[in-house]
């Protein structure tokens, strides 16, 4: 598919969806025919959607395996498992069953020119549609695709192009059961939105409408890295957004990894590392971690590595709003809420933090208001 010469910047002045309430718009709606719609947040941790005709997000880690010739004694798993260029690769927690041997994850940003994220891609298709839709032959379906990506990746107008040239195409995807999704992917039905922008507009639907007034700062801390864009009077501010590699989840899961080898525990890999510190609860005196039923003290490690995040997480937040009358922070991701007591004691000449509802869907559940308004 050729390149297009002038990508259009999507969000440009892009206001808080509202719900429709016009008479012509409510009989208009009373006779359209629904348009399938997904959103996706394949982040370096974990990957969650939702769909039209899904109720709740559907989330797992960022994940997949190859499947090989060995023999099973089960069926793979229909819902964890799509047929890609005539190979089978299980994703999410399943692959460690399924194919502990073929596993990959991609934690750089590199991975989204890479057919490992055009796998994930397919895969969060494949949820969201491929269990409930079977194309056989019919004309490729064409939904609504929202998609968040880095905010750094976003604001460079080449990356942000060269992930959508990535994305775009003819998808065939299999089942385990024989049937095939087939999906067209285009600039006609592909939006890319940078991380934190869902979770505002998720805060702005829930009647938080404080944030429609003035400028707000919305960070998300995600496994990789610190996003941050802002908002002002309800409308994105173009070319504001940024992204800072220091500011990941996974600078506190390599911390908390040494110090579990440091006990003479198992070398486990952070994703797995991670997955543990999301259950821990700053306000325990002595969080420990425990593996194959041993625990593993880490109260001073994990203590020193999230106040050092949150340090860091500050200082960029004061870099990024210097010059600005900045009203409110809106902090999100899916460890907002533990992250918050690292971070609200140190944002001296900066305003109060608000931490998301649901930060760890926050961005997809935001997105859907988008994906249903379009």
């Amino acid at each position: 598919m050729g390149k297009r010469k002038n990508p259009p910047d999507t969000l440009s002045g892009q206001s808080v969806p509202v719900a429709a309430s016009s008479k012509s718009n409510t009989e208009k709606e009373k006779t359209a025919t629904p348009i399938e719609w997904v959103v996706m947040d394949l982040g370096n941790g974990f990957s969650k959607i939702l769909a039209s005709g899904l109720t709740n997000p559907i989330r797992w880690r960022s994940v997949q395996g190859r499947m090989g010739h060995r023999s099973r004694l089960n069926q793979l798993p229909q819902d964890w498992t799509i047929n890609w260029h005539g190979t089978y690769y299980v994703f999410g927690e399943q692959a460690y069953t399924e194919c502990p041997d073929t596993l990959e994850d991609f934690p750089t940003t590199d991975r989204y020119l890479t057919d490992w994220y055009k796998r994930t891609f397919a895969f969060g298709l494949h949820k969201a549609f491929g269990l409930r839709i079977s194309s056989n032959g019919q004309t490729p379906h064409a939904p609504q695709i929202i998609a968040s990506i880095p905010a750094k990746e976003y604001s460079n107008s080449a990356r942000k192009e060269a992930i959508e040239e990535n994305l775009f195409g003819q998808y065939s995807i299999g089942t385990v059961l024989g049937t095939t999704l087939e999906v067209e992917v285009s600039e006609a039905n592909l939006v890319l939105i940078p991380e934190g922008v869902g979770s505002y507009l998720y805060m702005v639907a829930q009647r938080h409408s404080a944030m429609e007034h003035g400028l707000w700062a919305v960070l998300d801390l995600g496994y990789l890295t610190g996003d941050v864009v802002f908002f002002r009077d309800g409308e994105y501010v173009t070319d504001s957004s940024d992204s800072d590699d220091k500011l990941g989840m996974i600078t506190v899961a390599q911390r908390v990894a040494a110090a579990i080898r440091g006990q003479g525990g198992p070398d486990l890999p952070e994703p797995q590392i991670d997955a543990f510190i999301a259950e821990l609860d700053p306000r325990v005196e002595s969080p420990c971690v425990e593996i194959s039923g041993v625990p593993y003290a880490i109260h001073d490690v994990y203590h020193q590595a999230m106040t050092e995040l949150g340090d860091r997480a500050v200082t960029f937040l004061k870099k990024k709003c210097a010059g600005k009358n900045l009203k409110g922070i809106l902090l999100t991701g899916g460890n907002a809420t533990w992250q918050s007591y690292f971070i609200q004691p140190q944002t001296q000449k900066l305003p109060a933090v608000t931490v998301c509802i649901d930060g760890e869907n926050g961005n997809i559940l935001g997105a859907a208001t988008m994906a249903q308004a379009s």
